[in-house]
């Protein structure tokens, strides 16, 4: 018999990237990386290259607007702005 579901709602953490002192130290706590580095190579749209975890194989870059959350199980992804806003929304104690 075919049934219809619903995902249930998940609730993870999250930190929309902007070019901030305080915004990058938020992001190196947030990670639990100590160094984070803003590229300006081009100054207009600048990024960030990390890896998101110790055992990642490479870096991802993350530009201003972009989400980087923490699913419930610890991973981090990096989300553009426009599909965490269709995805999401801030919880009451967010």
């Amino acid at each position: 018999m075919i049934k219809n579901y619903q995902r249930k709602p998940e609730f993870v953490q999250a930190i929309q990237f902007c070019d901030t002192a305080e915004c990058i130290t938020a992001l190196q706590e947030f990670i639990g990386t100590e160094v984070v580095t803003v590229s300006y190579a081009t100054p207009e749209e600048p990024y960030v290259r990390l890896k998101l975890s110790p055992d990642d194989d490479y870096e991802r870059s993350i530009r201003i607007g972009d989400f980087i959350v923490k699913e419930p199980d610890g991973r981090i992804k990096i989300v553009p702005e426009s599909q965490f806003t269709t995805r999401y929304e801030e919880t009451p104690n967010g």
